[in-house]
């Protein structure tokens, strides 16, 4: 059963994991996590900009995208604080901004 206080999906990183051809061992997942660890801090500044204007349409797309690229590398908990923004921005509802950067900058530094 899934924590939901879980930072990793311990269980997703092992399926990753297997991914891997013999002798290569944790090369796809280090790759994978390089790209992330790129990508990510830009896209979580972008959205708490968003956030903070309250540009909803960006907050959205944002969040969206972190979502998904958090899912790919087993970051449950920014994948799910970033469902919540991504649902409430669609419904012009970002209450609570301040609240949402503090848990976004948090997740990354996890």
């Amino acid at each position: 059963a899934e924590n939901q206080s879980s930072v990793l999906d311990l269980e997703f990183i092992s399926s990753i994991r297997s991914l891997d051809q013999p002798g290569e061992e944790g090369v796809f997942l280090k790759e994978l996590i390089a790209m992330f660890t790129k990508v990510t801090p830009p896209l979580i500044q972008g959205l708490v900009t968003a956030i903070h204007n309250e540009d909803f349409k960006a907050a959205q797309n944002i969040a969206h995208r972190l979502k998904g690229g958090s899912s790919n590398v087993g970051a449950v908990s920014l994948s799910g604080i970033c469902s919540t923004i991504e649902k409430m921005a669609a419904n012009k509802n970002l209450v609570n901004n301040i609240d949402f950067s503090s848990k976004l900058e948090q997740a990354l530094l996890r």
